[in-house]
């Protein structure tokens, strides 16, 4: 065998290896940003989902505002209480943390809060 023949399988063997790291690397990014922007989505409903919950809790006291909000820990709700009839409200609530907005629509009755519909935009 010839002097310096292993280099050139070393030199090839970094070729291959080197793109697929390089790609590997980039998907793990993209899988970050995807996670990233999943969780933001995610904190945001969860926002909707307290103001839903602070609703529910001013139709127990009988006495609703139409419209609310409320800002905590860098995340914000706002919240539109629409009557229906004399019993059903409609509940609207808007949830914003880290630019990202969630919305939940809940039909709900106000004599044991029986939720007739619910929907997240």
């Amino acid at each position: 065998m010839q002097n310096g023949f292993i280099l050139i399988w070393v030199l090839f063997a970094m070729l291959l290896v080197l793109p697929l790291t390089f790609l590997a690397l980039e998907l793990n990014a993209a899988g970050y940003s995807f996670a990233s922007d999943w969780e933001k989505d995610v904190q945001s409903l969860y926002c909707a989902e307290a103001g839903f919950v602070h609703a529910t809790e001013w139709l127990k006291a009988k006495n609703p505002p139409p419209h609310f909000e409320a800002d905590f820990a860098e995340g914000s709700y706002e919240v539109e209480i629409v009557p229906i009839d004399k019993k059903t409200y409609l509940i609207r609530s808007t949830g914003q943390k880290a630019g990202k907005r969630s919305t939940i629509l809940v039909e709900i009755e106000d004599n044991n809060f029986k939720v007739r519909r619910w929907e997240e935009k």
